[in-house]
């Protein structure tokens, strides 16, 4: 997970982004995940790519061990930034499709498919107000296999 994480801001800083726009801050050890690689950068790149769309200042991204339902391990990924962040009163509806927060383009089916894809992986995600008043979103994945693999 950290890898994509860096992979990803590597990829802002070489399109022109100062390095010092984003804060990496990884816990080790981090448990084995599954996971599909290819989908978790598509939920990493969303999440990113909103924090430098729509937030300013700091885009930080924290991943850290955390225990989800009935103590299951997992890894949490926070993505935060320092801008306006959401109204209260929209925080509801972000992940509703066709959501928009505001009219800087995109097609408001990014965070319903952000969704779709951690809740395929058994996971959560949230949505708030960061500790420096800009948007926050953190979703949690669980380590093994989701139950639908498991069960014969």
């Amino acid at each position: 997970m950290a890898a994509a994480v860096s992979r990803h801001v590597e990829t802002y800083v070489r399109a022109g982004l100062r390095p010092d726009r984003f804060e990496i801050k990884v816990a080790e050890p981090l448990p084995a995940l599954w996971a599909d690689p290819d989908k978790i950068d598509q939920v990493l790149g969303n999440l990113l790519e909103n924090a430098v769309r729509h937030g300013e200042g700091v885009v930080t991204i924290e991943v850290t061990p955390a225990l989800m339902k009935a103590r299951a391990e997992g890894t949490a990924v926070t993505v935060s930034d320092e801008g306006p962040g959401i109204p209260e009163e929209s925080m509801a509806r972000v992940f509703t499709r066709f959501w928009r927060g505001s009219k800087r383009g995109g097609t408001g089916l990014g965070l319903y498919i952000v969704k779709g894809i951690v809740e395929a992986h058994g996971g959560t995600i949230t949505v708030g107000r960061a500790p420096r008043g800009g948007a926050q979103f953190r979703f949690t994945l669980p380590v093994g296999a989701p139950a639908f693999l498991t069960q014969a």
